[in-house]
């Protein structure tokens, strides 16, 4: 974990300039990490899904599931319709390591002081006070929890959101010569329901309920994300009750959903997911849209269906897709509005995909280094006959080599190598435009031409 150093306080020239260091925190968490203590926020999440509490480490309630299904147990097996891979519990510690070089601090008459949302907290344990030493104190999460929340909720089933959280040295809780601030942002999740393919279910605070897949060579790609909620920055609804199923508004925790979470096997059955599939994150940018959402190592001419769910900062899980609700059960070009898909190489593709050797160089029209590709071609090489030349007559060759390349590992590893410095090229083009990098060309080729010519004339200038 970086170390955040917060100087604080004000020393005239000449006196010692004394600084209490935030060291360390507790990693099971996510956060938001700053250089200024005061920036750092701390979000955590908690579910009604079985879990097995522990003072020491989080709880992943996802892996203890059988099924996305009513909340229960039956023949032994475990169904929830939220979980949580990070789940804290009332009991488990929050660690936060601090350290001083201020003397005073330690002396007599000083104390140290746990203040969270402006209100002591005595149920605590710390090592030693010492200068210029690691100082950990233990805060149960019960105790967060009920000094942050508005019922005094100490088993941690209220969302709320930065509560300030701050420890320190001096006389008072009130009044304290030194201290390190940060903030702690807190969502309970009690239930919410299956979220129906399409978008149907029209929940103002929902997560994802939309996507399609698109195959490539030992890949896939999620694509073309939707959801229903209204909120511009995506923030979370309140789903606190048991009973919840839509939210009708946005939670106390002030929380933003951050990553698609997909499930996938490999079937033809929509139903052969559960929350022991395989999985992956893609992480949530510009709101409601995520980066290319590429997963890699899946067999080639094998049918593999996807199931998605949306993960909140705190690391919730909810909007899960009802695997009944999938609109594609067989796989037919060209693929669209479909959540099966068959990865395969790409020589079919190349029959109407026009950056050929690209394509079967990255294993996919899709991926963002054929996009940048096909970017220059539309952009620049279209734009004047020498280039429009070019395209005509790799249009006529490349379809053949690209055959050969998608068939050979050798071949597409010696294609990647070239094309790679080629691809930086491009997107250095894109990024800031033809004339500046010509420009920036001409001007570093006279530089150095300028620098060898003053060498041959003056071999002994250095």
């Amino acid at each position: 974990m970086r170390k955040l150093i917060f100087i604080l306080g004000f020393f005239p020239l000449g006196w010692a300039q004394a600084a209490m260091t935030l060291v360390d925190y507790s990693k099971y968490t996510y956060s938001l990490d700053s250089t200024d203590p005061a920036s750092v926020k701390i979000f955590a999440g908690r579910t009604s899904a079985t879990c097995t509490e522990s003072t020491t480490a989080t709880c992943d309630s996802c892996a203890l599931l059988d099924s996305f299904d009513t909340p229960g147990t039956t023949s032994g097996k475990t169904s929830a319709k939220v979980c949580n891979t990070k789940q804290i519990s009332p009991t488990l510690l929050f660690s936060v390591t601090i350290k001083t070089d201020n003397k005073d601090l330690t002396a007599s008459g000083n104390a140290l002081y746990v203040v969270v949302n402006n209100l002591q907290v005595n149920n605590y344990v710390a090592t030693t006070a010492a200068v210029n030493t690691n100082i950990q104190i233990d805060i149960p999460w019960s105790e967060i929890c009920a000094k942050s929340s508005s019922g005094n909720d100490s088993l941690c089933t209220t969302s709320f959101g930065n509560s300030p959280v701050k420890i320190g040295f001096g006389t008072a809780y009130t009044s304290l010569a030194e201290s390190v601030t940060f903030s702690v942002s807190f969502r309970y999740v009690g239930n919410a329901a299956l979220t129906t393919l399409g978008c149907t279910d029209t929940d103002p605070y929902g997560g994802f309920c939309d996507y399609t897949v698109f195959p490539g060579d030992e890949k896939v790609y999620i694509l073309n994300p939707s959801s229903t909620n209204i909120d511009t920055t995506f923030r979370v609804g309140d789903l606190t009750g048991l009973g919840a199923t839509q939210a009708t508004a946005l939670d106390a925790s002030g929380l933003r959903y951050s990553e698609l979470l997909v499930f996938y096997e490999q079937s033809a059955d929509y139903k052969a997911i559960t929350p022991k599939s395989a999985q992956t994150k893609i992480p949530i940018v510009d709101n409601n849209s995520i980066k290319t959402g590429k997963i890699s190592g899946l067999e080639n001419n094998a049918t593999y269906v996807f199931l998605t769910a949306t993960v909140d900062q705190g690391g919730n899980v909810t909007h899960i897709i009802n695997p009944t609700s999938p609109t594609c059960k067989t796989v037919t070009a060209p693929y669209e509005n479909c959540q099966m898909a068959i990865p395969r190489k790409v020589t079919g593709l190349l029959e109407t995909n026009k950056c050929f050797i690209a394509t079967a160089a990255f294993g996919s029209e899709l991926d963002p280094h054929v996009q940048d590709f096909r970017s220059f071609r539309n952009q620049y090489l279209r734009s004047f006959w020498l280039g429009r030349k070019f395209i005509k007559t790799y249009y006529t060759f490349s379809p053949d080599w690209a055959q050969t390349i998608s068939q050979s590992k050798v071949l597409r590893i010696i294609s990647l190598i070239l094309l790679w410095p080629i691809w930086v090229l491009i997107k250095l083009i894109l990024m800031v435009g033809f004339k500046k990098i010509l420009i920036a060309g001409v001007l570093g080729s006279a530089y150095f031409y300028v620098l060898r010519m003053k060498k041959k004339k003056w071999p002994d200038l250095k």
